[in-house]
């Protein structure tokens, strides 16, 4: 979808999840605008990033406009908004092409589509958060990984959390046909106030170039049952090891990644899968690398870690050749499907049916 502002007349595509057809909008909506004119670009993160490779593949500058991505549907690392999001390095110069701006959305089908919002406050407070792990604990209660944050509006929605940690919605507004009350999307999260959320970063000493424009109560999303993995019983999320590969600095270099987990004798064993771009080699220290990384992020998985003495109970990489990755062979099956970055080892499945003749290198 391509849009203005509210102050414009609107220029609305639907070009769908083919990301050839989002570009040819983007392009077009450029061709038929003023220079400068906002255009709004809605999707899944990885498709919102294909678009932006795409471009910088074919030599076309996103940068030079005034381009807005809005992404929903799935939970987005601050890694790949980094690759969505044009990147200048400290004295300004431009590292890498991209959109002007991204946020996210938060919603739910049987719900509302929007839910929740983004704003430059809450992005710019996630990535702080990722470089203060005393503030992030205090803020989310010490669970390891960061969530997705966004505002709501209590007059649409009233937020609670049960014992579960689940967030319960009820509907507040009365233009509800099969209005919801305390209904749980299985969404493991929080609640925060505006008020008790800045005297947190007051506290810290944490002072944002983006304050809130209004007092609307802040929610936390960590995400479904279905959306983390236990290692040995710390909370693990993908956006924990996509943020491992960003702050390697591989971002440009890794095509696909995913965790997996898989029981054998009894025994659980995760793997992170990684598939490189075509072209790139991956440094032979990986694995190390990213567990490094990924001890620096989530405390849970340190201390699990660290405490493991089982070397079989210590997280393996999967190596695969470009384009072999159960990644890029859902993204050829189902290139409109939301991609996974999840899977389990499960007999019939057409991705990961057994760990033993999946495809890829096993490293230790």
């Amino acid at each position: 979808m391509a849009a203005t502002r509210n102050d414009k007349t609107a220029t609305i595509a639907n070009p769908g999840m083919d990301v050839k057809k989002i570009f040819e909008a983007i392009k077009l909506a450029i061709d038929n605008k003023p220079f400068g004119y906002p255009i709004v670009v809605a999707g899944y993160p990885p498709h919102l990033r294909e678009v932006v490779d795409m471009a910088i593949k074919e030599n076309f500058d996103l940068s030079k406009h005034n381009i807005i991505g809005v992404v929903g549907g799935e939970g987005m690392s601050e890694g790949q908004r980094d690759l969505i999001v044009k990147q200048r390095d400290e004295n300004g110069t431009l590292t890498r092409q991209g959109f002007s701006r991204c946020y996210s959305t938060y919603g739910a089908s049987d719900l509302d589509v929007n839910l929740g919002y983004e704003s430059d406050f809450e992005v710019e407070l996630r990535k702080i958060c990722h470089t203060n792990p005393q503030l992030a604990a205090e803020l989310f209660d010490d669970k390891g990984s960061i969530p997705m944050i966004f505002h709501y509006d209590p007059l649409n929605y009233h937020i609670e959390t049960n014992e579960e940690q689940h967030l319960i919605f009820t509907c507040t507004r009365n233009d509800r046909i099969s209005p919801r009350v305390r209904y749980d999307l299985g969404d493991k999260g929080n609640v925060m106030a505006n008020s008790d959320l800045l005297a947190i970063l007051k506290k810290h000493g944490v002072t944002l170039k983006n304050m809130p424009r209004t007092n609307l109560p802040f929610v936390f999303v960590w995400g479904r049952g279905d959306s983390i993995v236990s290692y040995r019983g710390a909370i693990v999320a993908p956006e924990n090891l996509g943020e491992a590969i960003n702050r390697a600095g591989l971002n440009e270099k890794i095509a696909h990644y995913a965790l997996f987990q898989y029981t054998e004798n009894g025994k659980t064993f995760t793997e992170f899968m990684v598939e490189p771009k075509e072209g790139h080699d991956l440094p032979p220290n990986l694995l190390e690398t990213l567990v490094d990384h990924m001890r620096d992020i989530n405390p849970d998985f340190k201390k699990q870690f660290d405490e493991c003495a089982d070397p079989d109970g210590k997280p393996k990489l999967r190596l695969f050749e470009p384009g072999t990755s159960p990644m890029s062979v859902q993204r050829e099956r189902y290139p409109q499907a939301k991609k996974k970055y999840i899977f389990f080892e499960k007999a019939g499945d057409e991705f990961t049916p057994d760990h033993k003749v999946l495809k890829g290198t096993v490293i230790h």
